[in-house]
């Protein structure tokens, strides 16, 4: 949160398979916010501009319950985020 309040995005590398592993991330997205709901339940702010639904994939932000903010940004569960896309990789403090 410290990062994205500073202005400066956090690189998210994730598994979109589902599939987690601690080695390597399959893809690499933007997470650039973030929102705390009055029961401290955090959401994320997420650019990814891969084209799921043009590709024939599996949009993973619509099945871990995300919404399509505009074109390539999404907003997710952090706990969705972290489970369902199986973020496993960071690189924070981009400027």
């Amino acid at each position: 949160m410290a990062s994205i309040d500073d202005d400066m995005p956090i690189l998210a590398g994730v598994n979109p398979s589902g599939r987690a592993s601690s080695y390597e991330s399959e893809h690499a997205c933007l997470i650039i916010g973030y929102m705390i709901d009055d029961d401290d339940e955090v959401t994320l702010i997420v650019n990814d501009p891969y084209p799921y639904d043009r590709m024939g994939v599996r949009n993973p932000y619509y099945e871990a319950g995300g919404d399509e903010l505009q074109l390539g940004q999404y907003e997710i569960e952090y706990y969705a985020f972290r489970r369902q896309l199986a973020w496993n990789r960071s690189l924070s403090r981009i400027r």
